[in-house]
């Protein structure tokens, strides 16, 4: 499962920079999405979704308000620069609304961003997860637009979701589900009152721990090494007498 850390923010580069075996992230989708269009602008943007993302998903899939549509809205499919029409769309009007619309200009985090933030997040809360379903959409009653990303195993399992500002990369929410002392599920909500949430996870003690010195103060000297007095050299023959035979017993 992944725990790794990693830092904040990626920017997009253009689709014909990028390698094409590789998946299109969310920025490069909605690019591809302008262009199919031949759209100067791209708005009434409804919601941006991907599954199964390692960490990019494969396949975006996209809607948007299109007034002629008799839903009025519609959903495409894009898979690098290819774009599908995939006709109306019936998850909205008329039985619901919308949280609301989005420009493409107001999305600053890229899917990869997101992802950087959220595997930060669980590092910190020490969830593991293996793959991430994304979805883009408007923060209600405004038009910020901001990233879901729930974190889940290859089983399916959901370890937890992270809530993301597409705008400026603020974390607006963790839910993580953990296994509380009895072995039955816990879920700790960030939006909880502090009195409401489980204890957090124990902090591992460090395999190599380093004891600094306290602010201000000065490491005492290491003591200096005993002296060991050398024995004294061998007195000089006197000037005129014969080198000295040495001593050799034969066998």
């Amino acid at each position: 499962m992944k725990t790794c850390l990693l830092s904040l923010l990626l920017c997009a580069a253009p689709l014909a920079a990028q390698d094409p075996s590789q998946p299109p992230t969310a920025i490069e989708a909605l690019a591809a999405f302008k262009t199919w269009t031949a759209r100067e602008k791209v708005t009434g943007l409804v919601e941006l979704r991907g599954s199964d993302g390692t960490p990019t998903p494969a396949t975006w899939s996209l809607v948007v308000f299109a007034p002629r549509s008799p839903t009025k809205f519609v959903t495409y499919s894009i898979r690098g620069a290819h774009v599908e029409d995939r006709g109306s769309n019936k998850d909205f009007a008329p039985a619901r609304q919308p949280s609301g619309y989005f420009d493409m200009a107001k999305v600053n985090v890229d899917c990869a961003g997101a992802f950087r933030i959220a595997d930060r997040e669980a590092g910190k809360a020490m969830i593991g997860f293996d793959v991430i379903d994304y979805t883009l959409r408007c923060r209600e009653f405004s038009d910020e637009p901001v990233w879901t990303l729930t974190l889940r195993s290859k089983a399916g399992a959901v370890a937890g979701t992270v809530a993301i500002s597409a705008t400026g990369g603020k974390v607006l929410r963790t839910i993580w589900q953990r296994t509380g002392p009895d072995g039955k599920p816990l879920t700790d909500d960030s939006a909880l009152p502090a009195e409401f949430r489980p204890p957090p996870p124990p902090v591992l003690p460090d395999p190599f721990p380093v004891n600094p010195a306290e602010p201000g103060t000065v490491p005492p000297p290491l003591p200096p090494d005993p002296e060991v007095p050398l024995p004294p050299p061998p007195p000089l023959p006197p000037l005129g007498a014969p080198p000295p035979v040495p001593n050799i017993t034969p066998d």
